[in-house]
């Protein structure tokens, strides 16, 4: 019969957590703060998809860095335009849980399909990287 060992110290969680955008999002540590932080649509009040983007990361901050980095891996990738485009986000119209259905089904195709990006030791799909970028273009 085998003991079960007691962990030691706190538990890492996965990286692959971070960038998750299915399942239960929490947003408590940004609160209502992320539509003074995020304007993706220039000058003026920030759009409702920039808010909806944010929303699907526990730090969008760290979300923002890691799209920061990618676009230094590849700057032909800064442009919001295509991002969004690449992302099924041009119209600007999906809300909520049709969003991170479409971001997870994007992600399932990715990895499918190898398309990977790494960042940092970070293994993300092509869509979680464009999705950190267009984060950070805000």
């Amino acid at each position: 019969m085998s003991e079960r060992r007691p962990e030691t110290g706190p538990r890492r969680p996965a990286r692959r957590r971070f960038l998750q955008a299915g399942g239960a999002i929490a947003l408590a540590s940004l609160g209502g703060l992320a539509g003074t932080i995020l304007d993706l649509g220039g000058a003026g009040e920030p759009e409702p998809l920039a808010c909806q983007l944010a929303s699907l990361f526990r730090s969008p901050r760290k979300a923002r860095a890691l799209g920061r980095r990618y676009l230094a891996l590849r700057p032909e990738a800064a442009d919001r335009s295509a991002l969004r485009a690449r992302l099924g986000l041009a119209d600007g119209s999906v809300a909520g849980a049709s969003l991170r259905t479409r971001l997870a089904e994007l992600r399932r195709r990715d990895f499918a399909q190898n398309r990977v990006v790494a960042i940092d030791g970070w293994i993300l799909a092509q869509c979680e990287a464009e999705l950190c970028a267009l984060l950070s273009l805000g």
